[in-house]
């Protein structure tokens, strides 16, 4: 990789992996490489109403990849893949999530019904979610598959330090959608954003400034909700310094969504991470039961593939025999991909669980 190159690549990073990518560069420069490959993953979010040549050219431009990279790639299968298993998720968590309107749920209970429904639909067995009359103090969700009743507890693996980042960049972005679809609810287009991270926006501070208060979130919202409603009517509009790259796609039913474009590492540090937040959840295991007895509890550990906040490469992981659990089972699942790994499996003894758990992290 040359010196330009590198440069082009730190430049697309946010500011926490580029520490990954150089400490990578000047090993391998030294001969100590430990042979490890950095895995860049970047996401653009497209229209599922264009053809497939439309994508590949948005691809394309977006990543500065040539178009000959992507053939073989049939775009159309997998779109069609992802909207059967929509449905399916749909079909399955209708009710809750009717009984999650009712009840004025907040929009992280959503996502984690959206969670459970994947990966249960992704076990290709049947099972029927149970709706309660009140929210479940623990476990998250009782699911049954006709013969057994389940518990299932769900949690997710995130990166704290990229988590912070883009919790500030999920403000912005949902803020300034709702600014230009106030002002024009006409526009129908899905824009994707990419950012210069270290640029200077608001009060000498930039995107990856700690410190950047709920006011100054939304000064710079005001500032991209103004940029995009020039850009989609005249593209020639000049793009803000803090703004790195922009996208549109046209062909959208649904009002203007505004999504960020990422380049990101798949993180591979994942056992002590993963160690810690079992840890957590085996300190509350004893909750779980309180409200009704199940046949098997549990736990989901979710990771998204799409997300820098959370982007794991499970295949990494090598730690099937070193888990014990009061949990019957222990899943990773990649709702993107909807990958799922069985990382923990309850032992029996005379028809009993194992009543001494340990984490491997405690031996």
């Amino acid at each position: 990789m040359d010196s330009m190159n590198l440069q082009e690549l730190l430049d697309d990073l946010a500011p926490e992996d580029r520490e990954v990518v150089l400490k990578h560069f000047l090993l391998s420069l030294q001969g100590k490489a430990t042979g490890e490959p950095i895995i860049i993953r970047k996401t653009l979010k497209l229209s599922t109403l264009s053809s497939e040549e439309e994508m590949k050219k948005q691809l394309s431009s977006t990543f500065n990849i040539p178009l000959e990279k992507f053939e073989g790639f049939n775009f159309l299968e997998g779109v069609k893949t992802i909207d059967a298993n929509f449905k399916k998720v749909e079909e399955l968590i209708a009710l809750y999530k009717e009984y999650l309107t009712a009840i004025n749920a907040k929009a992280d209970k959503f996502e984690e019904l959206y969670d459970i429904g994947r990966f249960l639909i992704s076990l290709n067995t049947p099972f029927y979610l149970i709706t309660p009359q009140q929210p479940l103090p623990y476990p998250d969700f009782i699911t049954t598959n006709g013969d057994n009743k389940l518990g299932i507890e769900h949690t997710r693996l995130l990166n704290v330090s990229s988590q912070r980042l883009m919790k500030n960049i999920k403000h912005i972005l949902e803020t300034a959608e709702q600014i230009v679809r106030n002002i024009n609810s006409k526009l129908t287009e899905i824009v994707s954003i990419s950012f210069n991270y270290d640029t200077e926006v608001v009060n000498n501070k930039s995107l990856s400034t700690s410190t950047l208060s709920k006011t100054e979130k939304n000064m710079i919202a005001q500032l991209l909700a103004s940029f995009i409603l020039s850009y989609v009517e005249k593209s020639d509009t000049p793009i803000p310094s803090f703004i790195k790259k922009v996208s549109i796609s046209i062909d959208s039913v649904h009002p203007i969504s505004i999504n960020l474009i990422e380049n990101f590492i798949g993180k591979t540090d994942i056992e002590a991470l993963l160690l810690e937040r079992l840890k957590s959840k085996e300190q509350k295991h004893q909750h779980y039961s309180i409200v009704e007895s199940f046949d098997e509890l549990w736990l989901i550990i979710i990771v998204n593939g799409v997300s820098s906040a959370s982007s794991f490469i499970i295949d990494s992981l090598s730690l099937k025999s070193r888990i014990a659990s009061n949990f019957d089972k222990i899943y990773l699942f990649d709702s993107f991909s909807n990958d799922t790994t069985l990382i923990y499996s309850s032992p029996m003894t005379n028809g009993q669980l194992n009543p001494s758990p340990y984490l491997s992290s405690d031996l």
